[in-house]
């Protein structure tokens, strides 16, 4: 059967649809080439109908290499209205008494360093979370970016060459921070603001989605490096972090001594707003839940303060 005959037999069947699951079931009882027929009225119903099985999208993600992953995350983005994407979110398959826990970024908190039932995981003591934070990289308005690298460049909103210069410095992010806090940046209050702070949360979760979070809680057992030799992925090393605090130590230049904590010698706890911290607890419990529930289930993330920020990189303006 042709290209064209394939394509044909996949109109007339999602036009017989009633639903998502009514195409698929259509498609499938027919003889010839199914599974391109099927592909061609999935997509078909999926966008029409705006509802495909959470499972189902969980699964053909997990198939995708990670820049595949990070296109269907981008279409999704600026395709699929905020009501319908949190639809696609798999928040109505959450096991019952279970919910998506937001942080305070802003918030000032304090952590008792003596608390047995709550230890505390500063991550200046984890190589694992250190490497989370500072290796791999995203492609953002059309250039590849580490954590830090995204960051300064946002901070340096509007600046393109400069934003060029970042993107092409090979420094661990103590340095690259250190570098670019010499100068002013281009936007107001980049360090006490929200927005920043939701831009490395949302930035931390596509670090997860490329590192196979959905199915890592169940497949960690057949890992065959052992923890030592081979921390995992990112998706393994957070769900095993599960019941610890963790707490942003990182001593920042300037430009980030808002983001972390100190400890206070006479209360004995750590002291800030554990920007880092926070951000990292709400992907892992979102991780976390995923994998009980079987679906992809996304931290709650502020994307509107975001985009309405203004800011440019590369001359494009961010759009999370």
């Amino acid at each position: 059967m042709g290209a064209q005959q394939v394509a044909h037999q996949a109109l007339i069947v999602f036009l017989a649809s009633k639903d998502f699951m009514d195409a698929i079931a259509l498609s499938s009882s027919l003889p010839g080439d199914v599974d391109t027929r099927n592909q061609i009225v999935g997509a078909l119903a999926a966008a029409y109908y705006k509802y495909a099985p959470t499972k189902w999208y969980a699964y053909i993600v997990k198939k995708m290499p990670w820049d595949m992953r990070w296109m269907v995350e981008h279409f999704q983005k600026y395709c699929v209205d905020g009501d319908e994407r949190e639809n696609m979110n798999a928040a109505e398959d959450l096991p019952e008494n279970q919910s998506r826990t937001t942080f305070d970024l802003t918030a000032e908190m304090s952590y008792n360093a003596n608390t047995p039932e709550n230890p505390i995981l500063l991550t200046k003591a984890s190589d694992d979370l250190n490497v989370l934070l500072d290796d791999r990289k995203l492609l953002i308005n059309g250039r590849w970016l580490s954590l830090p690298q995204l960051l300064m460049c946002a901070r340096m909103s509007g600046r393109a060459g400069k934003q060029i210069e970042i993107a092409g410095m090979d420094l661990c992010a103590a340095d690259l921070y250190a570098s670019c806090a010499q100068e002013k940046a281009t936007v107001d209050d980049f360090e006490t603001a929200l927005w920043p702070r939701q831009l490395l949360l949302w930035a931390l979760w596509q670090r997860c989605q490329n590192d196979d979070m959905w199915y890592c809680m169940r497949e960690r057992e057949t890992h065959d490096a052992s923890p030592a030799s081979d921390p995992g992925p990112l998706s393994f090393i957070l769900p095993a972090t599960d019941g610890k605090t963790i707490v942003d130590n990182t001593e920042y230049p300037s430009v980030f001594q808002e983001w972390t904590c100190s400890y206070d010698e006479e209360e004995h706890a750590w002291r800030g707003a554990n920007v880092v911290g926070k951000c990292l607890m709400q992907c892992r419990q979102a991780i976390i839940l995923g994998c009980q529930a079987g679906v992809m289930v996304e931290p709650v993330i502020d994307r509107e303060a975001v985009n309405n920020a203004g800011v440019f990189l590369f001359g494009e303006q961010l759009k999370l």
